[in-house]
């Protein structure tokens, strides 16, 4: 996998290390994993359903956990979005709104 920047930083999604400038940042290991979801779909939106099944291997994961991690995230550096939310939406009339997420402003560095 190749490694992708954003802003100060530097990830490898294969070793999944993260580096702010040429310092290593420390990521909790499913932090570390869900960062490297959201690069590998940058610009899409993507369900609790689909993050839970990527990196716990389930369907329904606790909110609070999910947001944790999001929150590790977005604290790398507020100044930039990082990880940023949809709005609730309404799915059909009789869907309840449900929060979907996404990743914004990775790009993949050339080799």
């Amino acid at each position: 996998m190749p490694q992708y920047a954003f802003g100060e930083y530097r990830f490898d999604a294969e070793t999944l290390q993260l580096w702010k400038n040429k310092s290593r940042t420390r990521l909790r290991p499913k932090a570390a994993e869900l960062l490297a979801l959201f690069i590998l779909h940058k610009g899409h939106v993507l369900s609790k359903t689909t993050i839970a099944q990527a990196i716990w291997k389930q369907e329904h994961v606790p909110d609070h956990t999910l947001f944790q991690l999001i929150s590790e995230l977005r604290k790398l550096s507020p100044s930039m979005i990082i990880v940023g939310s949809h709005p609730l939406r309404l799915l059909k009339s009789t869907h309840t709104a449900r929060p979907f997420w996404h990743c914004a402003r990775q790009r993949a560095l050339s080799a």
